[in-house]
């Protein structure tokens, strides 16, 4: 709008333009104030232009008292135009001197030719080689573009972050301890939020320890400061919480959605998935943010879009949440609402063409599947994927193993083979490998057994011909399957070629070997093996231990008892009483009774004892039989009053059943 006798034309000269500033901008916040609403005190500040030869008002901004004294704008995103003209004279600078170069770099390749002829030549070169330096400059202009458009930071500005950071770090667990709490924002540090781009004040800051824990309460005091997060800044701090090495970044991704939604702050299908990817890395469930962005979109607010899916669906199996994935095939994805009946949540596609449009989300699928056992079904999520490589047939395979399908796994590793993809790796061979050990370990049918073997050798042979290098796992796995189909002589040999291709053995390698002596009764070799453990790199556990006391009873109860007191002076007995079964029994309880029959066998009652109490050391009361094999370990030993008290702890426990109620 006019302005009066503020106003400044085009023939206005420079020092006429100061010199009317201030009354063009009274003038102006007089007229605003007239038609808009605006606080006390509150000043409005622009830079006098002309357009269509009428004055006009360019960079308009609106502060208030606190705002101007401070020097920062209320408005949130306002930029001043001295910035901008700045930005644009730099780019202007790039500009020439690009040009300059390409000028200098097209007269070389001309060779310096003189007369009119060389000019003809060096100007055809200058147009040439700069229509082909603006095609390379497109590339790194955004580069450059993107560091003219970020305010750079001063080295006092920046030494004030890190000072702001580490001092949050010294006191994270009392702005934790509060879920409304606020940091406190001098205001120099408050000044760089407000001028300067986001991710650089929160790198700064991070960099100096300020922990993502504190991001909620950073979000609340921005917003109580006048400046609450946009979508594009709460995605920002979202993804710093995602990041590498980020601790609390799922719990405080979590709390920065909920209350930026609380503010009515108008969220988008980047920011959830920004948000679920938090939640991914530190393998966080994200039913509640799935939940929360569906109802979201339910009410019009957002659309949500393949990526997103991608991120949740990500989130989902990283947290081991299958039936996410298993409904988003099935197309039944349902929400449910707070105080209503539940919802479904309709797919923007159908799963097909997003599994085409996603490849990743489709082998998603495909495990998830194979963790339900839906083979077939995830058979066809595969076929519905438009890329498949070497990782979605191993992830394939694998599903179709832990289905019980090994010939159909089989069948898809010739596919991929005669298709020509080749993995870098054995993961498509190992994943077959695997199918056979399942399919063996499922029945305990000789013919099944037999049909494993057989689908075993098939790839072993298809291993061979493409040749690829077997690891560690092919090893285990295919001494695994042959001690679940029975055939455990094999194992034997395939050892001798891991030693022999210099194949690194680990813990599972040393268990199936174990396995192995076990079923075939190589009580000897088992002992050797445990022996030359440490010698090998491996350091044996309470697993290799408790293996070996297995393999050697009853006929050597001195390595029973030996393997016993290796595991309580590495305080490996301690550990296993700690890891618990599925019935919550501890699995050191199987462990000590086996050493108790030992000890009794080697008419050693003290021994007996020391179990009993190591048994009761680790916190857990002797169960029945483990008291059972005392009493018969004590009646070995000629210990009747030590018998008879076992007896007695029995009957107290409940143990007895009733028998035997008199004195």
């Amino acid at each position: 709008g006019s302005t009066g006798a503020g106003s400044t034309g085009a023939g206005s000269s420079g020092a006429e333009e100061q010199s009317t500033r201030d009354t063009d901008t009274f003038a102006h916040a007089s007229e605003l104030r007239a038609s808009v609403a605006l606080p006390a005190g509150a000043r409005v500040e622009f830079t006098p232009g002309e357009r269509n030869g009428a004055p006009y008002a360019r960079n308009i901004v609106v502060l208030d008292a606190a705002a101007a004294a401070a020097g920062r704008p209320l408005q949130d995103g306002q930029r001043d135009g001295q910035r901008q003209r700045q930005r644009r004279q730099r780019r202007e600078r790039w500009e020439k001197q690009r040009r300059r170069r390409d000028g200098r770099a097209s007269s070389q390749k001309g060779g310096g030719s003189v007369g009119p002829g060389g000019n003809n030549n060096s100007n055809s070169n200058n147009r040439n080689n700069g229509a082909n330096s603006g095609r390379d400059w497109t590339a790194s202009d955004s580069t450059r573009r993107a560091r003219a458009d970020r305010s750079e930071l001063s080295g006092a500005q920046r030494e004030l972050l890190r000072e702001f950071g580490a001092g949050v770090a010294a006191e994270l667990g009392a702005v934790c301890a509060n879920e409304n709490a606020r940091l406190h924002l001098p205001d120099g540090v408050l000044r760089c939020f407000f001028e300067h781009n986001l991710a650089d004040v929160v790198r700064e800051a991070c960099a100096s320890g300020l922990p993502v824990a504190a991001f909620p309460a950073l979000s609340r005091s921005l917003r109580a400061a006048g400046k609450p997060l946009s979508p594009k800044m709460l995605t920002t701090l979202l993804k710093r919480c995602g990041g590498a090495g980020a601790r609390g970044g799922a719990a405080a991704a979590e709390e920065l959605v909920a209350d930026a939604r609380a503010a009515g702050v108008q969220l988008n299908a980047i920011t959830y998935t920004a948000a679920a990817n938090a939640l991914a890395a530190e393998r966080a469930s994200p039913a509640a943010l799935w939940e929360a962005m569906v109802l979201e979109a339910s009410s019009g607010g957002l659309e949500v879009d393949g990526y997103a899916l991608v991120a949740f669906a990500a989130a989902s199996l990283k947290a081991r949440e299958y039936d996410f994935l298993v409904s988003l095939h099935d197309g039944e994805l349902i929400v449910s609402k707070s105080g209503g009946s539940p919802a479904p949540f309709l797919l923007p596609d159908a799963p097909a063409s997003l599994y085409a449009a996603h490849p990743e989300l489709g082998t998603m699928v495909v495990q998830a599947l194979g963790r339900r056992k839906r083979g077939a079904d995830a058979l066809k999520a595969f076929e519905a994927t438009s890329a498949k490589d070497a990782q979605a047939f191993a992830t394939l395979i694998t599903a179709l193993g832990r289905s019980g399908m090994a010939a159909e796994a089989l069948a898809q590793l010739d596919r991929m083979r005669a298709a020509g993809v080749r993995a870098r790796g054995p993961l498509a061979y190992n994943a077959a490998m695997d199918a056979c050990a399942r399919l063996a370990e499922s029945s305990p049918s000789a013919h099944v057994r037999e049909d494993a073997l057989g689908l075993l050798e098939r790839a072993a042979t298809m291993m061979e011909e493409d040749d690829t290098r077997p690891d560690a796992i092919t090893y285990n796995t295919a001494m695994r399957a042959c001690v679940a189909a029975g055939a455990a002589a094999r194992v034997f040999p395939l050892l001798d070629r891991m030693y022999d291709a210099r194949v690194r053995r680990d813990i599972t390698t040393y268990l199936q070997v174990l396995a192995a002596c076990r079923a075939e009764r190589q009580i000897d070799y088992a002992i050797r093996l445990v022996a030359g453990m440490e010698a090998d790199g491996v350091k044996p556990t309470h697993w290799v231990y408790d293996l070996l006391m297995r393999v050697c009873y009853p006929e050597r109860a001195d390595a029973v008892c030996d393997a016993y007191e290796r595991m309580r002076e590495g305080r490996l007995l301690e550990e296993r009483f700690r890891v618990l079964d599925g019935e919550r029994t501890p699995f050191g309880m199987p462990t000590a009774t086996l050493a108790v029959l030992a000890y009794g066998d080697r008419s050693d009652w003290r021994g007996v004892l020391r179990v009993m109490r190591d048994v009761r050391s680790f916190g857990h009361a002797p169960d029945e039989y483990l008291c059972n094999a005392a009493v018969l370990s004590f009646g070995k030993c000629k210990q009747v009053d030590l018998a008879l008290n076992t007896l007695h702890a029995m009957r107290g426990a409940n143990y007895l059943g009733g028998v035997g109620g008199g004195g």
